[in-house]
């Protein structure tokens, strides 16, 4: 891989940055193989414990986690398209907070 390429495999700052203390990700991603990024314990009677996972192609799609609720509710999981690392990280915070949530109507 040239050096150009490899620049867009590299976890960026603002990925860092918005995933905040929740980030766990690599140094390095490889090409379309899901990585772990981000972890969100579960806060509240209300809150999901969140894991944040990431492919890189090099633009990134994130998939968000979520565990089953405590009242039973199945997990579930988000995807996104490129670029939504901020989105992904608000999103996964206020689920594990239960700010957010989302069910089948």
């Amino acid at each position: 891989m040239n050096d150009a390429l490899a620049v867009a495999y590299r976890a960026r700052l603002s990925e860092k940055i918005n995933f905040g203390d929740n980030w766990c990700g690599p140094e390095g991603f490889t090409h379309g193989v899901e990585a772990l990024v981000a972890t969100y314990a579960r806060e509240g009677e209300e809150g999901r414990a969140v894991e944040v996972m990431c492919s890189a192609l090099p633009a990134r799609f994130y998939k968000i986690r979520v565990s089953p609720g405590a009242d039973g509710s199945p997990g579930y999981e988000i995807s996104t398209g490129s670029g939504m690392d901020r989105w992904t990280a608000e999103t996964a915070l206020a689920i594990a907070t239960g700010m957010a949530d989302f069910k089948p109507s």
